[in-house]
């Protein structure tokens, strides 16, 4: 008896970083071609803004920047283009219906995070197929104020 009692137990609630994850998060990468990085934004972000703690955020934009989860080192991205993939998909009817939301953006690698979590700028490493893409966030300061691409600061 003691066991069935145990399983049902409530689970706890998210905790604060898993929330985060779930709003800042925007897709994965689905192809690597070069330097060139292709990630499909997720469904539900396909909105200009979002709401986090309160805060209004900008959404993934031409001009943003990204960051790629590969491990636990963390590839920033400026994002250099948009497309819209039309993936068509037949059901039982053998009715094709295309999905116009499959919003793909094009990714250029400026730099990465070094162990001590400063930006550094440059390519160290490319991500895998099927790492994960977030938003870079006001609490990533390091990003906009240390990173330098060239002669140039990376702007906000």
């Amino acid at each position: 008896m003691s066991f069935y009692r145990a399983s049902f137990r409530k689970l706890p609630m998210a905790t604060e970083y898993q929330k985060k994850e779930a709003v800042l998060r925007i897709g994965q990468v689905i192809e690597i071609s070069g330097r060139r990085i292709f990630v499909r934004v997720d469904k539900n972000k396909n909105v200009s803004d979002l709401l986090f703690d309160g805060q209004i955020l900008r959404n993934v934009s031409v001009n943003g920047y990204i960051e790629i989860r590969k491990g636990f080192l963390t590839l920033i991205g400026k994002v250099e283009g948009e497309r819209i993939d039309e993936v068509g998909t037949v059901d039982n009817a053998a009715v094709a219906h295309f999905d116009k939301n499959r919003r793909v953006l094009t990714i250029a690698l400026v730099g990465f995070i070094n162990r001590d979590g400063q930006f550094q700028g440059g390519t160290r490493e490319l991500p895998l197929i099927g790492n994960e893409a977030f938003l870079v966030t006001e609490v990533d300061p390091e990003i906009r104020t240390r990173g330098v691409v060239g002669e140039e600061a990376v702007p906000y």
